[in-house]
């Protein structure tokens, strides 16, 4: 059936072009336009396989005419004839045959010329052909918006390239890098200075320096237990009281045995000999000296053991006017006081509470010395260590835990060196050595000996042993003033001239560039 040979027909010339639905004639009906349609597409997709045919083999087959056509893959199949094609009908279909061959139509009066074709089956490869065209049709508006998409994002990637292409160049190019090395010089000490406290500040020539003493008192009561087996005791109340002068600008001397009395009659008396100093003037009125002593209950038993006292009366100043000007306080409770049966310390007891209470103060005093008093930047001479124990009282009075106790007062302190006055001593003495008084220390290691003691001048001698590395700091700030905008000759020219510095190594980024950056921020200057 494919190759039937066409039946002859009259044609008749019509010159306008159109779709395949203005091709057919109105007057077929419903039915048989569909299927002139078809036929017409079926004819269309058969020359176009003849024609794959003949690309593929080289010549069509023998007796057959194939009409060249252009198919375009975006749009329906369409007849490119210089005429409009032929209406098809099917000679097979009785009701077509039936309205073609009514007596008011004829071919004449049709819009366009009659032909029959036999009706031929769809081959294998007009359905592929079909197939393929299908689908790119289906195809081909989604392939629109994916290159319309794609254009999109390619164009959006080139933006973004080219905004961060000139984000570099403005905010990260140029730079400079710097480094800069100084000239730098050896010097040693291993030497003696001298230190005191009559020196106010270094002195070069003398090779000497201030000395700072710090001393600190302190007093503590510590508990020992007691091993003496219990016997019958009588003990009196001890304590401490603080004697005062408002009476005059004269001193008062008070005899050991001097009683103090409380305000509700308890005698308490002075251990030892007391001098009250005078009182000081000032506005014209007194202003009141005084001195610490100790007191001693006048009877044995617990009721002297009272608590702080604010003012004792002197009884032996009664009826002068000295009464109201002389008195005594204490802080601390009397203690002690005991008639009874109880342990007591033995004299091993005594002696080793004392050495232990000097020892424990001792540590208590040197701790303090060392976080609170002494401040930082000091160096502390540890030969110069001094611990001096001014009051001990045993108060043997034992309590209900069997521990009898020892007050004790006792003054420590340490001689400490400025650590930055001793630096500025040697770079003094590295500058006279060297002729060049624009050195400083870059780098030091310094130690010290045992000092020395002169008792009779108060001086202190001691040992040195110091290296050090000293250079001519250069004001990295100054320097990038200077260099900003500059080339490469500029800039060489500049470091030559600096007496400081031995060699520079300048490195301007990326390799374009030829001077020296105007933002400071991207100019880094290293100083070794």
């Amino acid at each position: 059936m494919a190759n039937a040979p066409l039946k002859k027909v009259k044609m008749m010339d019509i010159v306008r072009k159109k779709s395949v639905q203005d091709d057919i004639n109105p007057l077929l009906g419903k039915g048989q336009r569909e299927q002139f349609a078809n036929e017409r597409k079926r004819e269309s997709l058969h020359m176009e396989v003849q024609k794959e045919a003949v690309g593929r083999n080289g010549s069509a087959n023998e007796g057959r005419t194939v009409t060249e056509t252009v198919i375009d893959e975006k749009s329906e199949v369409q007849n490119i004839s210089e005429h409009p094609a032929p209406r098809i009908i099917n000679a097979h279909s009785g009701e077509d045959r039936h309205e073609s061959m009514a007596p008011s139509m004829s071919s004449l009066d049709m819009d366009h010329p009659i032909a029959y074709i036999p009706k031929e089956k769809t081959s294998r490869e007009e359905k592929r052909v079909l197939e393929r065209i299908e689908r790119r049709e289906r195809s081909g508006g989604k392939k629109h918006k994916r290159v319309k998409w794609g254009g999109i994002v390619a164009w959006t990637g080139v933006c973004v390239a080219l905004g961060m292409a000139a984000y570099v160049v403005a905010a990260v190019l140029p730079r400079a890098e710097i480094t800069l090395v100084s000239k730098k010089a050896n010097w040693e000490y291993a030497n003696t200075i001298s230190a005191g406290t009559n020196i106010a500040e270094v002195d070069p020539a003398g090779r000497r320096i201030p000395v700072a003493v710090f001393l600190e008192k302190k007093t503590n009561v510590f508990q020992f237990p007691a091993t003496g087996a219990a016997k019958s005791i009588e003990r009196k109340a001890i304590g401490r009281v603080t004697i005062y002068n408002e009476f005059s600008e004269s001193s008062q001397p008070l005899v050991a045995g001097t009683r103090l009395e409380t305000p509700d009659g308890k005698i308490f008396r002075l251990n030892a000999r007391v001098v009250i100093p005078g009182a000081a003037k000032a506005g014209g009125e007194l202003v009141a000296a005084s001195i610490e002593a100790d007191v001693t209950a006048d009877k044995a038993g617990e009721a002297y053991n009272v608590g702080s006292i604010s003012k004792f009366t002197i009884p032996g100043f009664v009826g002068t006017p000295k009464f109201e000007g002389f008195y005594a306080s204490s802080k601390d409770p009397m203690t002690g006081g005991f008639i009874g049966e109880s342990k007591y310390p033995t004299a091993d007891d005594i002696r080793m509470a004392k050495e232990s209470a000097e020892q424990q103060m001792k540590d208590i005093i040197e701790a303090f010395l060392a976080t609170q008093v002494v401040p930082e930047g000091f160096r502390v001479m540890e030969s110069s260590r001094k611990f001096t124990v001014v009051r001990t009282v045993v108060n043997e009075g034992v309590d209900d835990r069997g521990n009898f106790s020892v007050y004790i007062e006792a003054e420590g302190g340490v001689d400490a060196l400025k650590e930055a006055q001793v630096l500025e001593l040697m770079t003094e003495l590295a500058r006279q050595a060297k002729g060049d008084n624009a050195l400083h220390i870059k780098s030091h290691t310094i130690s010290y000996g045992t000092m020395a003691v002169d008792a009779k001048t108060g001086s202190i001698t001691l040992p040195v042993d110091f290296k050090g590395v000293f250079w001519k700091p250069i004001d990295l700030d100054d320097f990038k003033s200077k260099v900003m905008g500059k080339t490469q000759d500029e800039l060489k020219a500049i470091i030559f001239s600096s007496d400081g510095l031995d060699k520079a190594d300048v490195s301007l980024w990326p390799f374009w560039v030829r001077t020296v950056p105007n933002d400071v921020e991207r100019v880094k200057v290293e100083l070794q």
